[in-house]
């Protein structure tokens, strides 16, 4: 094998690594009206993505990564 394909595969392996090594992130809150009343029910999507989630009884989300 000669020096440039030698790198190559050793840049490859270093970015599959570090694509699976990210860390997730958790997002949470609370949905509310005006008078700090919990809004159940409303759906609550991550801009530009198609991750989503929809509040529960207590106005409360939780999406994870």
């Amino acid at each position: 094998m000669n020096l440039k394909t030698k790198l190559l595969l050793i840049a490859i392996t270093l970015l599959n690594i570090s694509l699976y090594a990210q860390d997730s992130y958790q997002l949470k809150g609370v949905v509310s009206d005006a008078n700090n009343v919990p809004i159940p029910g409303v759906s609550v999507v991550i801009d530009k993505t198609t991750r989503g989630t929809a509040t529960d009884f207590d106005g409360n989300y939780e999406i994870m990564k």
